[in-house]
């Protein structure tokens, strides 16, 4: 599906603008289980939800002891069972697709905090989270990134969009805080999760200015952008390669 607001008034030498917010056509959400990942066909990416609110302690011996030691510095306490239960999906997740035991996946972090699987190059991963909502992105594929925020206001959102956006994203933002407060936080969130998204996808984190990558088109610098609702609710934006398709999309109950 794709939603577009036509002919939005705007300022300076953008009189009128296209602003598009795109979302995919992605297979429908299925309740699946690690046990049910298969191998992934080249160029293919799964992608995996899960509300964490519902998960209970996690058994942590599948952890790394670094992931161990970073959950204990953890003072909330669900802070810290949110920690432990994404990690343990994760490692569960990896370990299925890979053939390997949670435990023998083995993590490493790039140099701007980008992770990657060192006993098996053929597939990239990448994970997000927002207060409960946890997504997971796995593909065989040479990258991918995904990126997930919870619905909520964004009083500041022109002012940080100064230091994010590119100038038609900053036109189409005026433009939407002109219909409603909840049209401007919609189309921050939405327009920041692609750009968040695609920086992952890039691994070179915010070493990269995003004022360089224009989040309205679909498909930009070699990877195609997906916009997607979460269950429940959620916004959601996924980058993978342009020769890559979505095969599927999970969603994991604790």
């Amino acid at each position: 599906m794709t939603e577009v607001l036509h002919g939005l008034r705007v300022s300076g030498i953008l009189p009128t603008i296209v602003a598009r917010a795109i979302f995919s056509d992605l297979p429908d959400w299925r309740p699946a289980r690690p046990d049910n990942a298969v191998s992934l066909p080249e160029g293919s990416v799964d992608l995996w939800f899960a509300p964490l609110a519902a998960s209970g302690p996690s058994d942590d011996d599948v952890l790394s002891e670094p992931e161990r030691q970073r959950a204990l510095a953890m003072r909330e306490s669900t802070l810290r069972r949110h920690f432990i239960a994404a990690r343990v999906l994760l490692r569960r997740l990896l370990g299925a697709y890979s053939n390997r035991a949670p435990d023998a996946v083995s993590i490493d972090i790039g140099p701007h905090g980008k992770p990657g699987l060192s006993n098996d190059p053929s597939l990239a991963f990448n994970i997000s989270h927002s207060g409960d909502l946890l997504l997971i992105a796995i593909g065989a594929t040479p990258s991918v990134g995904v990126d997930c925020e919870r619905p909520r206001s964004v009083a500041n959102a022109e002012r940080l969009a100064e230091r994010v956006f590119t100038d038609a994203e900053r036109a189409g933002l005026r433009a939407a805080a002109e219909q409603s407060d909840a049209a401007r936080d919609a189309f921050f969130l939405r327009h920041w999760t692609r750009k968040e998204a695609l920086l992952k996808a890039f691994g070179s984190g915010f070493t990269r200015s995003p004022r360089e990558l224009d989040t309205l088109a679909a498909t930009t610098n070699g990877y195609v952008l997906d916009s997607f609702g979460l269950p429940g609710a959620g916004h959601a934006a996924l980058a993978r390669p342009s020769s890559a398709i979505v095969r599927a999309q999970y969603r994991y109950d604790f």
